[in-house]
């Protein structure tokens, strides 16, 4: 009897240290990253609106000059406090690498290719890769947003599912959180909202009233031109001397500077791109050979 009253009491320990211990052993889902990140995302893309006629120009035959520099810097001014904080030098640093060009301008390759491969940039561990890349690959071969909205939900289940360290986890969701945030914009008229934006700065009373006839913006190739400019501010985020461990985030702030300075400087690229992505398309397609612009 004395043995069994032994054994029934070492199992109720251990139940009971196991009971205690579980809620421990919850891992984070990362809920409040993504819903952060999204967030400011999405405010950036709203940002992009307010501010784009403002870096704009009219050159002639539906030509647009556009200043790069300071609508990056026009963009993280207005998140830097509710979404990252970080010195003035610093928020400066991340447009110096923008400059002035010329809309439409030429297509990247990843766009007319419909390709963007990753490792070329050579950021991302092979684990992070087998994440982000058959992502990237699936987005650019629709421009069903519903449907990349779903593939951006699947892909975020997986990357907080992984095995991968914190910090890796991060830059894979921020790319994620980018592409929700571009499906909401579309979604929300953020397009023809650009449109009349160009509409006015060409003078052409036609589109400003209504669509024009042709107007046309391929999702992909837009998002082709946002992943190419998330990765290319990533990484420059990310390595500049001048920024990296200056700037944190209140939701992410246990992550070494690079990574927080990098998701900032990503989420700026990303929201270039795709502002630049849409408004070449829409010259090309909308406005280009219009002949008299204020008919």
């Amino acid at each position: 009897m004395k043995n069994l009253a032994l054994t029934t009491l070492l199992v109720l320990i251990i139940s009971s240290s196991c009971n205690q211990e579980s809620p421990l052993e919850l891992q984070n889902d990362f809920s409040q990253e993504i819903d952060h990140l999204k967030s400011m995302n999405s405010t950036g893309l709203n940002l992009a609106v307010l501010h784009l006629g403002e870096n704009i120009s009219h050159l002639g035959q539906s030509e647009i000059s556009f200043n790069q520099r300071q609508f990056v810097l026009d963009i993280v001014k207005g998140l830097r406090g509710q979404y990252f904080e970080a010195e003035e030098s610093a928020v400066k640093e991340f447009s110096n690498h923008y400059g002035e060009v010329r809309l439409p301008g030429q297509l990247p390759g990843s766009r007319t290719t419909g390709e963007v491969k990753l490792s070329d940039y050579q950021l991302l561990t092979d684990g992070q890769l087998l994440l982000a890349q058959p992502l990237v690959d699936k987005i650019l071969r629709t421009d069903d947003v519903f449907a990349i909205k779903e593939d951006a939900i699947d892909y975020l289940q997986g990357v907080t599912a992984s095995t991968l360290p914190e910090d890796d986890k991060l830059q894979l969701i921020a790319i994620g959180a980018s592409i929700l945030a571009f499906c909401d914009f579309i979604e929300n008229g953020g397009i023809e909202e650009i449109r009349t934006i160009l509409a006015k700065e060409l003078e052409y009373s036609g589109a400003a009233n209504g669509r024009v006839m042709g107007c046309e913006v391929s999702t992909r190739s837009v998002l082709a031109g946002g992943v190419t400019g998330f990765f290319g501010g990533l990484a420059w985020g990310c390595y500049s001397g001048a920024i990296a461990g200056t700037v944190v985030f209140p939701l992410v702030g246990t992550v070494a500077g690079c990574v927080n300075a990098g998701m900032v400087s990503a989420a700026g690229g990303f929201i270039t791109g795709v502002t630049y992505s849409i408004a070449s398309e829409l010259l090309t397609t909308c406005f280009r050979n219009s002949g008299n612009t204020n008919e």
